[in-house]
C-alpha cells in the first residue's frame, strides 16, 4: 500500500493528526501525488490554511502543481468562504495554459456561483458550457451544495449569461 493511500483513506477517515505523521515520515520521498494527498487531507478537514502551505510548499520544491493540485486547493479555499482566493487560483491555472480546466475543478467553483460578482460568474458559466456541463447539471451540483437556492434569489444568479445551444454531454461530470 502506497503512502499516499494510506494519507487518503486518514483524510477520508478525518484522522488527520495520523495523515501529518504519515506525511511527515515520507520526507525524503515526496512527490506530487504525496502532496496532493496531504492537502486533499487538509482540504476535507476544512483546514485551508495547511492546504495552502503545502500548496505553495510544492512550489518551492521545484515541483509542478497539476490539475488535481489546483482542484484540492480551489475546493478548500471554496470550503473556507474565501471565494476571492478560489478565484485568484483558478485563474492562475487557467493563465499556466498547460492545465486546463475539468469539470473537478469547476466543481466547488459552480457551488459559489453566487457569492462571486457578475463577471466571474459568468467566466464560470462560459468554462462551463465549454466543457459541455448542462445547465441540469448545474443545478444538481448547486442543489446538492451546503447552498439551497438556485433560483437566484439569493446571490447573484441574475444576469448570469448561458446558451444552452448544444446537446448535453452525457459522459461528463
Amino acid at each position: 500500500m502506497s503512502y499516499s493511500t494510506v494519507i487518503s483513506a486518514l483524510g477520508q477517515a478525518q484522522m488527520w493528526g495520523k495523515a501529518e505523521s504519515i506525511f511527515r515520515q515520507t520526507y525524503d520521498k515526496r512527490n506530487l501525488v504525496l502532496y496532493n494527498s496531504m492537502m486533499a487531507a487538509y482540504a476535507k478537514g476544512y483546514q485551508w490554511r495547511k492546504a495552502t502551505e503545502l500548496f505553495n510548499t510544492i512550489q518551492r520544491e521545484s515541483l509542478r502543481p497539476d490539475l488535481f493540485s489546483y482542484s484540492i486547493i480551489i475546493n478548500a479555499q471554496c470550503l473556507a468562504n474565501r471565494w476571492d482566493a478560489a478565484m485568484k487560483l483558478y485563474q492562475k491555472m487557467k493563465s499556466i495554459g498547460k492545465i486546463q480546466p475539468k469539470a473537478v475543478t469547476l466543481t466547488p467553483l459552480l457551488k459559489i456561483l453566487p457569492e462571486l460578482d457578475k463577471e466571474q460568474a459568468n467566466e464560470i458559466l462560459r468554462d462551463a458550457q465549454e466543457l459541455r456541463i448542462s445547465p441540469q447539471r448545474l443545478k444538481v451540483i448547486y442543489q446538492i451544495s451546503d447552498r439551497n437556492d438556485f433560483s437566484g434569489d439569493e446571490g447573484s444568479w441574475d444576469g448570469a449569461e448561458w446558451n444552452d445551444d448544444s446537446e448535453e454531454d452525457s459522459t461528463r461530470l
